[in-house]
């Protein structure tokens, strides 16, 4: 997936992901792209706030099934490296002390949720879908940080729901329950999202940062919320090792559901 960034040296960067022909699905490759992109956004003392915006139908369909394939494959010492890649990414996003925007058309799905979900704010077209896809693939619900992601914006019980289930939340339904902040039409989605970053601009930029860090303490950052996703982190290993993941990828090839294994089929 290209990223292109835009808007180095001036108040407002914008990121695009720009693989429209394939949702913007990444890669290893993009995941490192990405990252070093909003590396440049967080050291260019030019750039006051940063957007996020996906080229094409999609904001980001998350991992490429291929990419998944690939590091389910790995060796175990290689995968536990491969797999901290999205989780940092979405981390990196979460922490920059500027703020972020996301611009979300289409699909998010999956790490592409947690991308968005990572922002401070998120601005939906009204096609958007926020897709918490991770149990339908046999994975834990927690990939790249997706219950903090969640619970801090609509509380345990909600995320627990959207997660557990592997939900696929509409635009509206996500406005109303409160994942994301705006709703608009997709022909003003940049738009709106550009002025939401460009509106940070009006306040100095230690005091956003300074009351950034200080909203991070409260939701567990530098707490609890190191050893959780440490501990979510070793899950995911061994989920990746494990035959659900194999059964959900072999039945989207052949496209049936899913036989758990263990469970009675029905």
């Amino acid at each position: 997936m290209p990223v292109d960034v835009s808007g180095l040296g001036s108040p407002v960067a914008v990121i695009t992901l720009d693989a429209p022909g394939r949702l913007n699905a990444f890669s290893r490759q993009d995941l490192h792209d990405l990252d070093q992109a909003v590396a440049r956004c967080e050291e260019d003392p030019r750039v006051a706030s940063v957007m996020i915006r996906g080229a094409g139908r999609a904001f980001c369909a998350g991992a490429d099934l291929a990419l998944v394939e690939e590091i389910r494959r790995l060796p175990p010492d290689e995968r536990q490296t491969a797999l901290a890649l999205a989780p940092a990414l979405v981390w990196r996003i979460a922490l920059l002390e500027k703020p972020t925007v996301a611009a979300v058309q289409g699909a998010a799905f999956g790490g592409g949720a947690c991308i968005a979900l990572a922002c401070d704010d998120v601005v939906l077209a009204e096609d958007a879908r926020l897709g918490l896809i991770f149990t339908g693939l046999g994975l834990p619900g927690g990939d790249s940080g997706a219950t903090w992601l969640v619970s801090r914006r609509i509380g345990t019980r909600a995320a627990w729901r959207l997660l557990a289930h592997g939900a696929v939340v509409t635009a509206a339904d996500a406005l109303g329950m409160g994942l994301a902040d705006e709703l608009v039409p997709a022909a003003r989605l940049d738009e709106a999202a550009a002025a939401r970053a460009a509106a940070y601009n009006r306040r100095p930029a230690t005091a956003l940062a300074a009351t950034k860090r200080q909203i991070l303490r409260l939701e567990g950052v530098g707490s609890f919320l190191d050893d959780a996703l440490a501990e979510e982190a070793q899950e995911m290993l061994a989920a990746f090792a494990g035959p659900e993941l194999a059964e959900a990828l072999a039945a989207r090839t052949e496209r049936r559901p899913p036989h758990w294994p263990g469970r009675q089929p029905g």
